[in-house]
C-alpha cells in the first residue's frame, strides 16, 4: 500500500497500525476523525499518531484536517520526515502551529508545498524560517493576524512559484510591493485583503512570470485588473 485516505472514520479508535504500513508514501487524514465518549469526540491524532507517523521513512504527503490533541512535541517529530514533499495541516491541525513549531518544520529540506490554514498562532515574525525551505514552490497560508510584515518575510523564499494568502485583512500595498519583488511567482491568490488599491495591484506587473492572478473579495481593483489582463496574466475574481 502506498496511498491511505481517512474521510469523516468517527468509529476509528486507533491509528496505531499505520506504524506497520513503512511502504506508505500519501496519507490523508480528513475530517472528524474521533472516539465517542459520553459527553464530547475527542480526536485520537495526539503526539503518540504524529510520532508513528513520522516514523514512516518513505511518506512523502502528508494531509492533517482535523482537530489535534497534541503539546508540540508530536509535530517537532514530523521535522524528522526527510523524504516529505508535500505538508498540509488544515482545520485544527494549523492551530496547533507556532513559530517555534514553524521553525522545526523548515528543518524538511525536501518539502515543496506547504499548506497551514487557521494559523492564528503565527507571527509575521515567525514567517521568517520559510526563508530556509530552499526547495519549496508553493505556499498557502490562511490567517487574519498576518500584516505587510509578514509578506516581507514570505519574500525572502527564493524560487516561490505559487502563493495564497486567505484572510489576510491587514495587507495594504506595501505588503504588494514585497509581492512584486519575488520575480519567480507564477500564480497568486489573495482573499479578504480589502485594503489593497488599484495602485498596488498594478505593481505586479513587474512580475513577468505571473500567468494567474485570482482576487476573491478584495475589492473592485478594476483598473489595476485591467492592466495585468493586457500583459497577458488571467485575472479570475470572485
Amino acid at each position: 500500500m502506498t496511498e491511505l485516505h481517512f474521510l469523516h472514520c468517527k468509529n476509528l479508535k486507533s491509528l496505531a497500525f499505520l506504524g506497520k504500513l513503512s511502504g506508505l508514501q500519501k496519507l490523508n487524514i480528513d475530517g472528524m476523525l474521533n472516539v465517542e465518549n459520553t459527553s464530547s469526540l475527542t480526536p485520537i491524532v495526539d503526539d503518540d499518531v504524529l510520532t508513528t507517523i513520522a516514523g514512516i521513512q518513505q511518506l512523502r504527503s502528508l494531509v492533517i484536517a482535523t482537530r489535534l490533541d497534541v503539546s508540540g512535541i508530536g509535530l517537532v517529530q514530523l521535522s524528522h520526515m526527510r523524504s516529505l514533499e508535500c505538508l498540509a495541516l488544515e482545520r485544527g491541525a494549523g492551530e496547533a502551529v507556532t513559530d517555534s513549531v514553524l521553525k522545526v518544520l523548515c528543518g524538511l529540506t525536501q518539502l515543496r508545498k506547504l499548506r497551514i490554514t487557521d494559523c492564528d498562532q503565527l507571527t509575521d515574525a515567525g514567517l521568517s524560517y520559510l526563508q530556509y525551505l530552499l526547495r519549496i514552490t508553493s505556499l498557502e497560508l490562511y490567517g487574519s493576524n498576518f500584516t505587510d510584515e509578514g509578506v516581507r518575510q514570505i519574500s525572502k523564499v527564493k524560487g516561490l512559484k505559487h502563493l495564497r494568502l486567505i484572510d489576510w485583512e491587514k495587507l495594504t500595498d506595501k505588503g504588494i510591493y514585497y509581492i512584486s519583488k519575488m520575480h519567480s511567482l507564477r500564480s497568486l491568490h489573495l482573499r479578504h485583503s480589502r485594503k489593497i488599491s488599484d495602485g498596488g495591484v498594478e505593481r505586479l506587473l513587474h512580475l513577468k512570470s505571473l500567468r494567474d492572478l485570482h482576487l476573491a473579495e478584495c475589492g473592485l481593483l478594476s483598473k489595476g485588473r485591467a492592466r495585468l489582463s493586457k500583459n497577458g496574466v488571467r485575472v479570475k475574481v470572485s
